[in-house]
């Protein structure tokens, strides 16, 4: 719509002229034409009726022919001015966001001078005045979500998948990804990808991961469902002690073996050295000059890379001594039978505090790598007090608990005989131990120690001595002070006395043999035959803390604190090791057994010389 005013002003009268007798002359007469005016202006990035879904500048421009000056331009949005200018180009901004949903109204009006070329038009006294109107509309809708369908691992590597997209009303799709509910990852997702249906999340690689697709325009947002991947299965490190100088460490094939390059393994064991392995996994063995302390732990890792950076890594530690299945378990005795070629181990599962019940359980272990063949449980207890003991007589176990003692069939780890001390003693017992046909009791408040007929439940002996250890052919008893006794039919008598040079600070009966090792407090160690009574010194040293003995093997085993001492006695050799003094006063123990090094921690080494 325009609307047009002309002007016109006479600035000179008839009378003046008239006065000062001039003429018209046809040179100086001009005739003035009226014609509609040829001045626009331009919107030039507008089209009328358009739907905008953010904000724009919207450019104008405008024209005069070179005759019609521009006066004025003014712009208004729903009758709010937003242009006042006398510039002949310029712009306005549609603001989505502060303008609501629906359709809005532009008018603009601009005035121009007439372009005529008469006198009232060079003195700017014509002027045309335009007024146009336009429309446009603000669209802030955006698409319903569409849902995640599937996460899966496919080939090494992670596939997100959603359903068809029937609504693309919207600028921008993102996924996020999460690990352990933490932002790891947004990822602007592009038409193609979005047809495709499918998105491949090539860089995560552990953790508990979610996804969820969140669909964004210039005034809203809207979230997909989120779909979790958790308890990703990562490979664990192992590691084999070959010997005092070399370790094989291996990892086996990452599931998401597609997400990274390479593995670098770095370990203090071998001082942070860096060692690349394939992202498949494989093994890689280390050389070192140093003796290792048995039980001693060696931070170590394997880190992935993708393209040369650091993307994870997979921490643990390498403690010197080969790891086995009662890495956890707290261990009363192990022992070892060379007729089943395995190791047998005794648990008091259960919590570690005073009359908290516990279960007794009896392993079978590999006699190749100490993993679990079989395991039993066979009874609760309220009690510390236990013994594991071979019988050499059946072929069986032995288990001496405080109110009873259990003879476990060696093969399927069941129990065979149960004898209870309520069958034979009125007291409380502090131990009960079944040797060789006969039942032998320690009662818990006097110095008394009673002797039964396993059978007849008769008392064969009563004596003056509160604790005793017994070998495991029952044929001898140690009094826990100087004295070794011999029991033989319904005789009992004394077969040794052990110097009196300070009080006895360790004495233990050799498994399934009629002989010992015991060492007075500051003191030699001495093996001893019992049937003999010849002993033979083993150690000059005074500062032996704990031994053990390999029947198997013929090595016994000397404890300092921190450092041991495994002889052959066979071959005279002497072996010296450290092991980690910090479980020194933890109740630790370390067996010498079939040559297996045994740590109570869980670890065994088993590279020594037969």
């Amino acid at each position: 719509m325009k609307k047009i005013a002309i002007c016109l002003a006479l600035l000179f009268t008839t009378i003046f002229l008239v006065k000062c007798n001039y003429k018209f002359a046809e040179d100086f007469y001009k005739e003035i034409e009226v014609t509609e005016p040829t001045a626009s202006l331009a919107l030039l990035n507008f089209k009328d009726g358009e739907v905008y879904k953010e904000s724009k500048n919207i450019n104008f421009i405008y024209s005069g022919d070179n005759k019609h000056r521009l006066f004025l331009i003014q712009i208004f949005i729903d009758d709010k001015l937003e242009i006042d200018t006398n510039e002949f180009r310029g712009s306005f901004y549609i603001d989505s966001q502060k303008l609501s949903e629906g359709k809005h109204k532009i008018k603009i009006e601009y005035s121009f001078s007439s372009g005529t070329g008469s006198l009232a038009d060079i003195g700017n006294l014509e002027t045309y005045y335009v007024v146009e109107e336009f429309s446009f509309s603000i669209d802030k809708s955006i698409a319903d979500p569409f849902s995640i369908t599937n996460v899966k691992i496919e080939d090494g590597t992670i596939n997100i998948y959603w359903e068809e997209i029937l609504d693309y009303n919207f600028e921008e799709a993102y996924l996020i990804v999460k690990n352990n509910n933490r932002e790891v990852k947004k990822e602007i997702l592009s038409i193609d990808i979005l047809k495709s249906k499918k998105y491949n999340d090539n860089f995560s690689v552990t953790g508990d991961l979610s996804y969820q697709i969140i669909l964004h325009n210039n005034f809203d947002s809207v979230e997909s469902n989120i779909v979790n991947l958790e308890n990703i299965d990562l490979p664990i490190p192992t590691y084999k002690i070959l010997n005092e100088n070399k370790a094989k460490i291996s990892i086996g094939k990452h599931i998401l073996y597609k997400n990274f390059d390479s593995y670098i393994f770095s370990s203090s064991l071998n001082n942070n050295q860096k060692i690349e392995i394939d992202n498949i996994g494989g093994s890689l063995e280390l050389n070192f000059e140093k003796k290792n302390k048995l039980d001693e732990p060696f931070y170590s890792r394997f880190s992935l890379f993708k393209n040369n950076i650091y993307v994870d890594d997979i921490s643990f530690n390498i403690y010197w001594g080969n790891k086995f299945d009662l890495n956890d378990v707290s261990v009363e005795e192990y022992i070892y039978d060379k007729k089943t070629s395995a190791y047998y181990a005794l648990e008091l599962e259960g919590p570690q505090t005073y009359q908290s019940p516990r279960t007794v359980v009896i392993y079978k272990l590999s006699n190749h790598d100490m993993s679990i063949l079989k395991f039993s449980k066979l009874t609760t207890v309220f009690e510390e007090t236990s013994d594991l003991v071979l019988d050499p007589f059946t072929g069986n176990l032995i288990i001496d608990l405080k109110n009873k003692s259990l003879v476990i069939d060696i093969n399927n780890l069941n129990i065979i005989k149960e004898y209870n001390s309520k069958d034979y003693f009125s007291s409380d017992s502090f131990k009960v131990m079944y040797r060789n046909g006969r039942v032998i009791i320690n009662e818990s408040y006097t110095n008394q120690t009673y002797i039964y007929d396993s059978q007849t439940k008769k008392q064969l002996h009563n004596l003056n001595i509160r604790y005793t250890d017994l070998s495991d052919s029952g044929n001898y008893f140690w009094d826990r002070g100087s004295n070794v006794y011999k029991i033989e039919n319904l005789n009992i008598t004394k077969t040794y006395t052990i110097e009196a040079t300070g009080y006895t600070s360790n004495f233990k009966f050799i498994d399934g043999q009629d002989r010992c090792i015991f060492n007075r407090f500051y003191g030699s160690p001495y093996l001893m035959d019992l049937k003999s009574n010849i002993r033979i010194q083993l150690s000059n040293s005074t500062d032996v803390r704990k031994f053990e003995f390999d029947n198997i093997t013929n090595k016994v085993l000397l404890r300092f604190y921190g450092e041991a001492s495994l002889i052959d006695l066979d071959s005279d050799k002497t072996y010296n090791f450290e092991y980690n003094s910090d479980n020194e006063h933890r109740g630790y123990k370390l067996k010498i057994l079939n040559n297996k090094l045994i740590s109570s921690k869980g670890y065994y080494l088993d590279y020594f010389e037969n």
